[in-house]
């Protein structure tokens, strides 16, 4: 019945069954996918025959799952460096932060007046597939789905308990291509601005901004291949989008600038299960840091060492420093930390090094890593962020 449905006879009547044999063999091999990131992967594996299968196929039609063309190339190498896995008898370490799969949440946080008689509820917000953010005495939250429910920005004036809609992606997805809903992936204020993207896993990502406290109209700063958010490094912004899973992924690194609200794309990196790079930090030559790495299946440590560190300058892109060359990189390095404010490496491995960027010397040395630098970006959870909102006396936020 699939085939009679989907497949009108032509010059290809082993195109199903063949598929249909790909799909079970990949399902089999496939140690941690899920449904949609299997459909997905098995969309870009075949990628490359389906382009020759349409053009010889002239009065013809036949059943083919949908290929985003842009994305071939890169998510194509990813599948290639996952499924390489299978071959090899290690379990390397993931290389890419994977673009975040929010969970269902178990709770409901409720904001509530306990001054009235029935602790009269103001607004819920439910932690799944969402924000929350403070400016003065605004409240702002958003949340919405991937899946089906459309992502939502909205305020709450603590001072006249006036709520108001921010943004609404019902609306706003009604004026685009694009009909896939998004979840709220980040929220951020800068200089009365507040930004915020819409994001999900392996899908396009937007970023917007409104003005504050007007929130009058929205604008759309970006609308990126994958989801993305913003982060600070040293006095700069950067809109960080990507993808990752497993050990192989990909990020893409833009400039904002926050007075004319535009981006500039700086650089992308990009990662399979044999090299990796990743973002160290931003030094004071205005220049993003990355380090690279390789498998090194006799490692002690990690498996993967440092090969070495490069610098991209975030006003002119097309300068690429080696700041680290190979030849110059310690063995055994497995980790490397940004000490900004001394705009110096720390090298950690068997044995630590420190790198003076300034004066472009290596020494050793008995430092070791700040436990506040072991991530980059660390990771706030919503129950964190609740913490920090200052309430009006009465208001309190509680768990249902």
């Amino acid at each position: 019945m699939f085939m009679e449905n989907h497949l009108k006879k032509g010059p290809y009547p082993w195109l199903i069954p063949s598929l249909f044999a790909i799909n079970l063999a990949l399902a089999f091999w496939s140690f941690s996918l899920d449904e949609i990131s299997l459909r997905n992967e098995i969309g870009v594996f075949i990628a490359p025959f389906v382009e020759k299968i349409k053009s010889s196929v002239k009065s013809q039609s036949v059943f083919l799952p949908q290929v985003d063309k842009y994305r071939i190339t890169t998510e194509y190498d990813l599948i290639k460096a996952k499924y390489a896995l299978l071959n090899r008898n290690t379990t390397p370490i993931p290389t890419m932060t994977p673009t975040p799969e929010p969970s269902v949440a178990e709770t409901l946080w409720v904001l509530i007046d306990k001054t009235s008689k029935e602790n009269r509820e103001i607004f819920s917000f439910s932690p799944e597939e969402g924000d929350i953010i403070q400016w003065k005495n605004l409240i702002i939250y958003g949340a919405g789905s991937s899946e089906s429910n459309p992502a939502k920005i909205t305020s709450l004036n603590l001072t006249t308990g006036e709520k108001k809609v921010i943004y609404d992606e019902a609306s706003d997805i009604k004026n685009r291509d694009d009909k896939q809903t998004h979840y709220v992936s980040d929220l951020k204020i800068i200089n009365d601005t507040l930004y915020f993207s819409l994001g999900g896993y392996a899908i396009s990502g937007y970023t917007f901004w409104v003005d504050l406290p007007s929130v009058s109209s929205t604008h759309k700063l970006a609308e990126t291949q994958y989801g993305g958010s913003i982060r600070q490094l040293g006095a700069h912004y950067f809109l960080v989008t990507g993808v990752g899973d497993g050990c192989s992924g990909i990020e893409f690194f833009s400039l904002i600038d926050v007075n004319t609200k535009k981006i500039n794309h700086v650089t992308k990196i990009q990662s399979n299960c044999d090299e990796f790079e990743q973002l160290i930090g931003i030094d004071k030559q205005e220049r993003l840091l990355f380090s690279r790495s390789v498998f090194t299946e006799n490692s002690n440590q990690g498996k993967y060492t440092k090969k070495s560190v490069y610098g991209i300058n975030i006003f002119n892109p097309s300068q690429n420093d080696e700041v680290i060359p190979e030849e110059k990189m310690p063995e055994g390095i497995t980790s490397i930390y940004s000490l900004a404010d001394k705009n110096q490496l720390l090298l950690v491995g068997a044995v630590n090094y420190i790198f003076n960027i300034d004066k472009n010397e290596l020494q050793k040395t008995d430092i070791s890593p700040p436990q506040d630098t072991m991530r980059l970006f660390p990771y706030k959870p919503l129950n964190e962020k609740i913490k920090e909102i200052t309430l009006p006396q009465g208001y309190e936020f509680i768990q249902k």
